[in-house]
């Protein structure tokens, strides 16, 4: 018996199988992963994408699919507010709330395509807490995303 096969004989002559077995966590469920969520977290929405809490935790800001509309949901209420209805643009791709309740979003100014818009294009944007006027560029370019953060 060479040193390959002597583990597979021991394993046979034991009765034990040497395929991993996945344990129940790591099994695979059929459906939606929506349709399997923990007792700790249910779903507040049926879309978005790139979620962030607002200062005060009452609020969550998202973005409806990459290059698409920014909205801010209440968590008490669930009412889901179109923020980036009221001004044109070439579709957002992140909204991040800045300490003062203000919006701080990643756009770009035209949509080209894909990988020049996502990769060379985008810029950052301010927008005000009320989301009535349309944000002022800052004129500052950027790839992915930001981290707001207050200093406590």
């Amino acid at each position: 018996m060479n040193r390959m096969t002597a583990p597979l004989a021991l394993a046979a002559l034991l009765g034990v199988s040497l395929t991993p077995v996945p344990s129940p966590a790591q099994q695979r469920r059929g459906g939606s992963p929506e349709d399997h969520l923990p007792p700790s977290i249910r779903q507040i929405a049926a879309f978005g994408e790139r979620p962030a809490w607002s200062p005060d935790g009452k609020r969550i800001a998202f973005i409806g699919k990459s290059f698409g509309d920014a909205f801010e949901i209440d968590l008490r209420t669930h009412l889901v507010r179109l923020l980036s209805g009221h001004f044109k643009h070439a579709g957002l791709l992140r909204i991040q709330y800045l300490p003062n309740g203000d919006y701080l979003i990643i756009a770009a100014r035209a949509f080209e395509d894909i990988v020049t818009t996502r990769y060379h294009d985008e810029e950052m944007w301010v927008m005000r807490a009320d989301a009535k006027t349309a944000p002022v560029p800052l004129d500052q370019k950027i790839h992915e995303g930001v981290a707001a953060f207050r200093a406590w």
